[in-house]
């Protein structure tokens, strides 16, 4: 494959799955803050900023430090291998700010279909039920 913009996007108009658009049909190379640059040399401000992921800006200086810094030492720690120390200094930041002192587990995920997921999984473990209703409406 070559690596000129146009070859870059005609790969991609017939690899990537169709389904979702594209604001527009280019590739971006960067990203600084609230803005985005393309091969082309075009500079757009991206007001999705990574749909979330990237809420503080792309290249953020304190969040590329810190993932950085993390890198060093383990990518990805699987909370359902292990604990790891991250996780658990941010839930002890949240206890003191919770609204009663009941609300004291936590479960961070990535989405809202994942949090649903384990939502039901808690459930059938906590009730040791294994069947869950579901209506709509």
């Amino acid at each position: 494959m070559s690596t000129s913009s146009d070859s870059l996007v005609a790969f991609g108009q017939q690899h990537v799955t169709r389904g979702l658009g594209r604001l527009t049909e280019a590739v971006m190379t960067k990203g600084e803050g609230s803005y985005v640059t393309f091969e082309d040399g075009r500079k757009m401000l991206n007001f999705s900023c990574g749909i979330g992921v990237t809420n503080l800006g792309h290249c953020h200086p304190k969040v590329s430090k810190a993932a950085a810094d993390r890198c060093v030492n383990i990518v990805h720690a699987q909370c359902s291998i292990s604990f790891h120390g991250p996780y658990l200094r941010l839930i002890e930041k949240l206890l003191p700010i919770m609204l009663d002192p009941s609300l004291d587990s936590f479960f961070f995920w990535n989405s809202g279909s994942e949090a649903i997921e384990a939502s039901l999984k808690m459930a059938r473990q906590i009730t040791g039920q294994q069947n869950i209703i579901s209506m709509q409406g």
